[in-house]
């Protein structure tokens, strides 16, 4: 039943809903039962079919994810695989509110060690990670996204710290209009390299890895 005026108050049926676009002001609001005195009564809008319509038909240009090569995808696959076999293989810690966390700094230097990266700095197939690692994304004083430079890579865990960065600057947007653009095929390809030396180095991630267990 729809709601009608009476002296200074509204009138509504039990099950009476109000749409509107504007608040309404009335001096109360008669449910039939008894009299509420409001001061003001803020009316919700319903969503017509057409506004449903246009919606349904909007057509989101996703082309611009299609920059990400082949191996780009590829090495997000690969790294994500790889944290689920250091975290099975226990190079794991408890983080904030618990959320398992892996451990790469001692994985690196722990298992790798000082043996790995003797040899994988002679690796010119690792030259472009550890000879020009990818910068990193920071925020600076002024509230503005910026770019670090990042040294050459001297250690293990340095050379762990850098993949993992390949990684980060493009899974959380990084590589979206990034400086190492022109090289990102480069660090993409180091990055692959480097972890299969990785899984050829450790017999116990690569089992978890492969799933061969």
């Amino acid at each position: 039943r729809a709601p009608r005026k009476q002296a200074g108050h509204t009138s509504a049926s039990d099950q009476c809903e109000i749409t509107s676009n504007m608040s309404c002001y009335a001096g109360a609001i008669h449910t039939g039962r008894s009299v509420i005195p409001v001061t003001q009564v803020y009316c919700r809008r319903t969503r017509s079919n057409a506004e449903d319509l246009v919606l349904n038909d909007q057509k989101i240009d996703y082309s611009k994810i299609d920059e990400v090569t082949e191996d780009g995808v590829r090495l997000f696959k690969v790294l994500m695989r790889l944290e689920f076999a250091l975290k099975d293989a226990g190079y794991v810690v408890a983080g904030q509110r618990q959320a398992a966390e892996v451990q790469w700094d001692r994985y690196a230097n722990e298992k790798l060690g000082s043996v790995f990266w003797n040899e994988i700095k002679e690796a010119t197939s690792a030259a472009a990670l550890i000879e020009t690692p990818p910068k990193r994304q920071v925020v600076d004083q002024g509230g503005n996204l910026a770019w670090e430079e990042a040294g050459a890579v001297k250690s293990v865990q340095e050379l762990v710290g850098a993949l993992r960065r390949v990684r980060n600057n493009l899974f959380h947007g990084g590589k979206s209009g990034d400086p190492d653009a022109e090289r990102n095929a480069k660090l993409y390809a180091a990055s692959l390299y480097i972890i299969d030396q990785i899984l050829r180095e450790d017999d116990i991630v690569q089992t978890i890895f492969t799933g061969q267990y």
